[in-house]
């Protein structure tokens, strides 16, 4: 009875550690290849720049008005009273400070919108890989980017939520 009981329990030692039999849970993905291959990523960059291009615009020529302001001021110098000159000076310090503030509060519009695009993009590729991991049975989804080291056997499922998030 008891060599039946051993040889039992190294049978199910055996068949519990060997691949065959074992489920494979924990899986890695690549969130950073995700993101630059998936068209998704295209389509809001281009939207992005569709919806910012008017506010480039006007900041382009604010840029253009103010150098011309500044290139007229130093080609007439010579030639205008002090006081026209003074008026002139300060129209191009006030201008200086509408495009500064302008041109801030543009690169503070772009970063939220950047950030609120890669928010949702994160978002989408978040459902995707829940829904891998649900199909088959995955307990963890890692990134593979926090990993140091990551054993040869671990499947990696980046190509698969590349190729769900194309058929989207």
């Amino acid at each position: 009875m008891k060599s039946f009981l051993k040889t039992l329990l190294i049978l199910f030692l055996i068949i519990s550690n060997s691949k065959t039999f074992c489920c494979h849970t924990i899986v890695v993905v690549n969130i950073k290849k995700i993101f630059q291959e998936i068209p998704q990523n295209k389509i809001i960059s281009e939207t992005l720049e569709y919806e910012l291009k008017p506010k480039l615009l006007k900041l382009k020529k604010m840029k253009e008005n103010f150098i011309l302001k500044k290139q007229n001021l130093k080609k007439q110098n010579n030639f205008i009273p002090l006081a026209e000159k003074t008026k002139i000076e300060q129209e191009i310090l006030k201008l200086k400070n509408v495009l500064l503030q302008y041109e801030k509060l543009l690169k503070i519009d772009i970063q939220n919108k950047n950030n609120k695009a890669k928010k949702e993009i994160f978002h989408f590729i978040q459902q995707i890989i829940n829904q891998i991991a649900k199909k088959n049975n995955y307990n963890m989804v890692l990134d593979i980017s926090l990993m140091s080291y990551i054993n040869k056997n671990v499947i990696d499922i980046t190509d698969e939520v590349i190729l769900q998030a194309k058929q989207k």
